[in-house]
């Protein structure tokens, strides 16, 4: 399985409705709007077209669903942050293993608490916004940032590029168009 994911919180399986229905591809991704699949199953099935499309389909991530503090505290111990984040990557490749084919890429931690919070501001559903963080944390595992303007460019190209995929797949993300140029 290229996507382990652990609900350290047990909030992911009673996930928000949809905001809005968006037009569902032929294909079978996502149950209908109103099934309101679990954010674990949502993770598995977004985490493997993503890792397809970035060309690593037979390598594995961990995507761990937290809470607020626990995120909070994981954000201080590693980034001197002493406050909540959406996403944090914990990247296992280094130097020249980035372009190469490791099986464990890294860990991408979520905080369900964050993201239902940025989905209602941004009035998109948790699936969307949970799409958008996972895209977001699996660029950081490649080796993408955006501390530097000329990298956040980059990035944000990626992620548009990526967040298409995403759609035409059949899946809904909290990305809009003119984000990235």
């Amino acid at each position: 399985m290229p996507a382990e994911i652990v609900d350290e919180t047990g909030l992911a399986a009673a996930c928000a409705p949809r905001a809005e229905t968006r037009e569902e591809s032929s294909q079978e991704a996502l149950p209908s709007p109103g099934a309101n699949p679990s954010l674990v199953r949502v993770a598995e099935m977004v985490m493997d077209v993503l890792l397809e499309a970035v060309g690593r389909a037979r390598s594995e991530v961990v995507v761990v669903l937290v809470g607020d503090e626990r995120i909070r505290v994981l954000n201080l111990l590693w980034r001197s942050k002493d406050q909540p984040t959406d996403v944090l990557s914990f990247s296992q490749l280094e130097g020249e293993d980035i372009g190469g084919e490791a099986d464990l890429l890294g860990d991408i931690v979520v905080s369900v608490d964050t993201l239902r919070r940025q989905a209602r501001d941004g009035n998109w559903s948790d699936e969307e916004e949970l799409a958008r963080l996972l895209l977001h944390g699996l660029l950081h595992l490649l080796g993408y940032d955006h501390e530097q303007p000329v990298d956040e460019l980059a990035m944000k190209v990626q992620e548009g590029r990526l967040a298409r995929t995403l759609l035409e797949r059949g899946f809904g993300c909290a990305w809009e168009e003119d984000s990235a140029s």
